[in-house]
């Protein structure tokens, strides 16, 4: 009975398995990635309801993708793999949490712009800027609500502690998280990982906020994971690069001027019930 029981088992077994370090490097020379972006396939092949392919999760510095790959598991195709049931804006709605962040304007507003950004990163103030300086003069704070929410990168060093200051500054005064974050972009140049904490510090000194509280927040677990949960949230929307935006879930990666956010916030709002 033993033997007969092998033989079924050696029957049903699958004739291919998948080589994952095999893919991820097939797919780091693909993409042209160098070693300084992680490439993870997760778990087995399983169906994609695609004809007789079969799908894989693959995280690309940590945002997940779908590689679908042939029966045999021999070759695969990268690309977008949607669902024309399922809305891309709602989808990404669903994963941004609108009860984290920093925000303005009213939270019945009928657009929210979503920012996602790195307190170091060159591109990320001038994106940031501009909408400060050009949001609110397009439009009111009861049509547009805007969310500020963190993304260091691994290669900026000072914007995770940064992060860190201006979240505990929110703690003592809502408005001090935006006076810290313009602080911030605005001395970029003139930052280093050092110096980074102590300017924070002065610049929330001469804002009047308490420092020693300042500081035993800096020092508490939770403010630290709040900003990993936020990033780990952008990159489940798709967040790979800051700045990022969302207007009510539609995706901008980078920018160049207001108009590339304008078009959407009026699309939106043309779409958005008439009260």
């Amino acid at each position: 009975m033993k033997k007969a029981a092998f033989l079924v088992l050696l029957l049903v077994a699958p004739a291919y398995a998948l080589d994952k370090a095999k893919l991820a490097q097939h797919l780091r020379e693909n993409l042209s990635l160098d070693t300084r972006t992680e490439i993870v396939v997760q778990g087995d092949p399983v169906p994609s309801g695609i004809s007789d392919l079969k799908k894989v999760t693959v995280l690309v510095a940590g945002a997940p993708y779908d590689v679908l790959l042939t029966k045999d598991e021999k070759k695969y195709i990268w690309g977008l793999v949607a669902d024309l049931s399922v809305d891309p804006d709602a989808q990404r709605e669903k994963i941004i949490t609108l009860e984290t962040g920093h925000s303005q304007g009213s939270v019945n507003a009928p657009v929210t712009l979503v920012e996602y950004s790195d307190l170091e990163c060159s591109f990320c103030k001038k994106a940031h800027e501009i909408i400060a300086a050009e949001l609110y003069k397009s439009y009111t704070k009861d049509q547009v609500r805007w969310v500020y929410k963190h993304f260091p990168l691994n290669v900026h060093p000072w914007s995770e502690p940064a992060a860190i200051l201006a979240d505990c500054a929110a703690k003592q005064d809502d408005a001090a998280f935006w006076k810290i974050a313009d602080f911030y972009f605005k001395n970029q140049e003139s930052i280093v990982t050092g110096t980074a904490v102590p300017k924070g510090l002065a610049e929330a000194k001469r804002l009047g906020l308490n420092e020693a509280k300042l500081k035993a927040c800096m020092d508490d677990p939770s403010v630290k994971q709040n900003i990993v949960d936020e990033k780990k949230e952008g990159t489940q929307a798709g967040v790979a690069s800051t700045p990022t935006l969302f207007v009510n879930g539609r995706m901008r990666r980078g920018f160049r001027d207001f108009d590339d956010v304008r078009v959407l916030i009026d699309e939106k709002l043309k779409a958005a019930p008439k009260k």
